[in-house]
């Protein structure tokens, strides 16, 4: 399998145009969102809250914020280790996006273009 170059959108005011009658777009009902939307919608999902308004006043939400403010506390053993590690867990939540054409490198000069054509031919 094709290992696919997904990046994550890291401005959350991108827009992003889910294709029309995508079977996996049942949780987004707009087809055109901001990815501050999207990310939003899923943490409210994760979180179990209606959105982010209700996350943000509700004081008694203050455990399930934690999961993805400061963490929470905790200890981890990995695979092939002897001993428990202490520390905190949370949950990030990001936005990526792979697109279907590889992005063309960006040559310093016309002359580095004609270069790496001719190394190709080669």
């Amino acid at each position: 399998m094709e290992e696919q170059n997904f990046v994550e959108i890291s401005n959350m005011e991108t827009i992003i145009v889910l294709k029309e009658n995508s079977p996996n777009s049942l949780l987004i009902s707009d087809p055109m969102v901001k990815a501050q939307w999207v990310r939003n919608r899923m943490i409210c999902d994760v979180l179990n809250v209606s959105n982010i308004q209700q996350l943000e006043d509700d004081v008694n939400l203050g455990k399930r914020k934690k999961w993805i403010e400061e963490g929470l506390d905790c200890e981890i053993l990995k695979l092939g280790e002897s001993s428990w590690k202490k520390g905190k867990v949370r949950v990030k939540m990001t936005i990526e996006f792979c697109p279907d054409e590889p992005e063309l490198p960006v040559y310093q000069s016309p002359l580095d273009e004609i270069y790496r054509e001719i190394q190709g031919l080669q």
